[in-house]
């Protein structure tokens, strides 16, 4: 699982890696979590990296920050895709 993989105990060197991974690409979390994952590890790389794009400002100017690190905090696009119920619209 380790194996060929640095360790990277710092948190400060965590975010250092992670922040230099993204802006190599602005890189969403899942593919700058397993850029990351190829040549380290630490526990929790996907929330390092959430925090580092939630703090991108680059990503923000695009609106791709994560609105999240859990996911949660907003509507999913299921919810904002489905229809409203008909008693809820006005008549025309």
């Amino acid at each position: 699982m380790l194996k060929d993989k640095e360790v990277i105990p710092d948190p400060r060197r965590q975010y250092e890696i992670a922040r230099d991974v993204h802006v190599a690409a602005h890189g969403g979390i899942n593919k700058t979590t397993a850029t990351i994952a190829e040549r380290y590890h630490w526990s929790r790389i996907k929330e390092t990296v959430s925090d580092v794009i939630r703090n991108c400002v680059k990503c923000k100017e695009l609106g791709k920050a994560p609105v999240a690190a859990n996911g949660g905090g907003g509507s999913s696009s299921t919810a904002r895709n489905r229809a409203a119920p008909a008693d809820a619209v006005s008549p025309v």
